[in-house]
């Protein structure tokens, strides 16, 4: 297997593995507390992309309870910290981005509330070991990436 197969076959892997942390966390009994269910509403909504303090959220979404409570609440109904699954849906709607759309990434970046397209490029690297631009391209060459689009 050549290594650029390899590395195909790492980020198909790494973006099949993020579409199934956001939707489903194993062992999970999905009685999630209705606090959490409107963090995560109001997190997908947003893509990710809150830049809100949670102190603030929670007063925003009328939860009553503390940003600490919110953050141990929702790590222990989804398995995942809640910053951690902000950052994670944002490198999920990069990804459907530039599979979908001609945005440059500079674009999405700062659409997505990163302080410089590096930041998007670091962390998208980092995840699913391609640069953007490269997952864009295969998007575009390989069926099995166009099949898995958010």
């Amino acid at each position: 297997m050549s290594v650029q197969t390899h590395g195909h076959q790492l980020a198909l892997r790494a973006f099949e593995d993020l579409k199934i942390s956001l939707l489903y966390i194993p062992g999970r009994v999905w009685a999630v507390d209705w606090r959490v269910s409107k963090l995560r509403q109001f997190i997908d909504e947003k893509n990710g992309c809150i830049g809100y303090r949670l102190t603030d959220i929670c007063r925003q979404l009328d939860l009553g309870i503390s940003a600490s409570h919110a953050s141990r609440l929702f790590h222990q109904d989804m398995g995942v910290a809640i910053r951690e699954y902000m950052k994670l849906k944002r490198l999920q709607t990069a990804a459907v981005k530039l599979q979908t759309t001609s945005m440059s990434v500079k674009e999405i970046a700062a659409d997505l509330g990163y302080q410089t397209p590096a930041d998007l490029f670091r962390q998208f690297k980092g995840f699913f070991q391609i640069t953007p631009l490269t997952f864009r391209s295969l998007s575009r060459t390989h069926p099995a990436f166009n099949q898995i689009v958010a």
